[in-house]
């Protein structure tokens, strides 16, 4: 879902996390208003076209679960964690965990009820403080779940394994979520992901340059986007010249928004005066 910014001015104001980021600037008139309408419908039929390929699971509320969370509300991370310990503490001896996995089901709550919201904070919570119970195949169940606050939860919880343990972020999943058409907030921190784990992983690049060669402009300008972040961050990560090859190509093939965001990336690794070694020692 793309933000959208109503006045140039506007922009100063934004959040720090969608400020720079791929925004339509429409006019304050009925077209502008269109295209914002537009827009928003454009996003809910990805929403109901995702719903419709997985059958509704049959949801049944849990007393020993809602009684860790039912107080807990939306953004109260604090309280979150809390209820992740009540819920680490009943792990056994073999690393089974069967109110960690009564509260897996709330994933399929309907998401008016307050229980749902809490729920996937206190399972984003419990996969921070206790990694291994958040495998593979879990994280897959999310990633294709037909809501996209779930979706959300899987990418943002692979955001915070992109940090400290980037072995446990699957690159396939993320390469779904971070898809330019996915919900903002699935794509956002799928994205944040993936560029975080570029120091450790620098094939995870390959995504983002193959990304410039789509016949879909926004998929190109999403690209551009995320490697122009990586120059401005890490700077040193980035291959100068295919950079500038890239930029050239999209700029003879008449592609003004992702040249410019390469070219202005290429200026930031242009001045950079490390050099990334992917083996420090032995080799």
């Amino acid at each position: 879902m793309l933000p959208f910014i109503i006045d140039e001015s506007e922009i100063e104001d934004l959040p720090w996390y969608i400020s720079h980021l791929r925004a339509e600037h429409v006019s304050s008139d009925r077209h502008g208003a269109g295209r914002i309408v537009q827009a928003i419908e454009n996003v809910l039929k990805r929403r109901s076209g995702f719903a419709e390929q997985v059958s509704p699971a049959t949801f049944k509320h849990d007393a020993r679960v809602e009684r860790l969370i039912s107080n807990i509300k939306s953004g109260d991370w604090a309280a979150a964690e809390e209820a992740a310990l009540g819920v680490l503490r009943k792990t056994d001896v073999g690393g089974r965990n069967s109110l960690f996995e009564a509260l897996l089901a709330y994933r399929d709550c309907p998401d008016d009820e307050d229980v749902f919201w809490a729920a996937l904070l206190v399972i984003e919570s419990c996969a921070d403080l206790a990694p291994w119970l958040t495998d593979y195949q879990l994280l897959r169940e999310m990633a294709y779940h037909p809501n996209f606050s779930v979706r959300s939860t899987a990418a943002s919880i692979c955001l915070r394994f992109a940090q400290y343990a980037p072995d446990r972020a699957p690159v396939d999943l993320l390469d779904r979520l971070s898809a330019y058409d996915e919900d903002w907030y699935v794509e956002r921190p799928a994205i944040a992901a993936l560029q975080a784990m570029v120091r450790s992983v620098p094939g995870i690049l390959r995504i983002f340059y193959g990304r410039l060669q789509s016949t879909v402009a926004d998929e190109r300008a999403q690209a551009a986007q995320a490697l122009f972040d990586i120059a401005t961050r890490e700077a040193e990560l980035l291959d100068l010249r295919e950079l500038e090859t890239e930029s050239t190509r999209l700029r003879q093939s008449g592609d003004k928004e992702a040249s410019q965001r390469l070219s202005e990336a290429v200026e930031k690794v242009r001045r950079c005066h490390s050099r990334f070694y992917r083996y420090k020692y032995g080799l």
